[in-house]
């Protein structure tokens, strides 16, 4: 097995887990930067770790990829050529579209409940701002872990706020869901591994509450469904709530982070991957 990722310091808390499972089931696991990827042309072109040819390899798991695009989409067309076993599957199916835009139109198509939402200029957004009503929610469509998530309460207000995001930002407003929480799910090859319920004020990583929480069957559903139509295998589903009881994804987040969702659940994530990878190399 193999597992490629770039450096941060999740991965370093987290890398003698997945060793420590590996071991357990009698998997060789090998874990490389992106940037250790080499490419060979002789009579064909191939991809190589360490000298080996990627073929070798039973599954490749791409942890975290940031922003290493470049290589992603190598071992993807490799994958395919060669029919080696690639998660996430979105990478071998050369559908690599990590922005809120893509996400938005793929999990509305599905028919899942996804909260209003409008993306364009800053033209295009102060006019419709009034069709969300205020508060409202401004964010950029690329991005991650709440950077840049405002919470609007007026027009002035919206396009005061433009000016803290780069001028090539493609920037979106959403319906704003009156709640002071967020669920996060954890879906592992189509199974909700667990869940935890995380209190927190919009755009603050301040103060953060977290614990272990026993999702519905309507939102495990909802999350394994929300994964499924993005084609990420391994996924952090985060949900909200309405004061109705109407569930809405916000994200579905490939790579998720799940050191906190650890402590709180109990669940060893690493261990749950590592079963599942092991399983489809048996099939494949």
């Amino acid at each position: 097995m193999l597992i490629l990722q770039t450096k941060n310091k999740s991965w370093s808390k987290i890398r003698g887990l997945f060793f420590k499972a590996a071991k357990s089931k009698g998997i060789e696991l090998v874990c490389r930067h992106f940037k250790d990827i080499s490419v060979i042309k002789e009579k064909e072109t191939n991809l190589y770790i360490d000298g080996k040819d990627l073929v070798s390899f039973d599954v490749i798991y791409l942890r975290y990829i940031g922003g290493f695009l470049e290589e992603t989409a190598l071992i993807g067309e490799y994958a395919r050529q060669k029919d080696i076993l690639l998660f996430d599957r979105v990478y071998k199916n050369g559908q690599d579209f990590d922005r809120k835009s893509f996400e938005c139109l793929r999990l509305s198509r599905t028919g899942l409940s996804y909260p209003k939402t409008f993306i364009g200029s800053h033209r295009f957004l102060l006019k419709k701002a009034s069709d969300l009503g205020f508060p409202l929610i401004l964010k950029k469509t690329e991005g991650r872990k709440s950077e840049k998530v405002y919470k609007i309460n007026s027009l002035p207000g919206l396009k005061k706020k433009f000016g803290n995001y780069d001028e090539n930002d493609r920037l979106m407003i959403q319906k704003y869901i009156d709640n002071n929480f967020y669920l996060r799910l954890i879906v592992v090859g189509g199974e909700v591994i667990g869940a935890m319920k995380r209190v927190k004020s919009m755009g603050s990583r301040q103060g953060v509450k977290s614990r272990k929480y026993k999702p519905t069957k309507k939102q495990e559903n909802l999350a394994i469904t929300g994964a499924a139509a993005l084609n990420i295998d391994i996924a952090g589903v985060d949900m909200m709530v309405d004061r109705k009881g109407k569930n809405y994804i916000l994200e579905v987040n490939r790579s998720p982070q799940y050191i906190t969702f650890m402590k709180k659940t109990g669940i060893n994530v690493p261990e749950k991957i590592v079963e599942f990878l092991k399983q489809q190399a048996q099939k494949h």
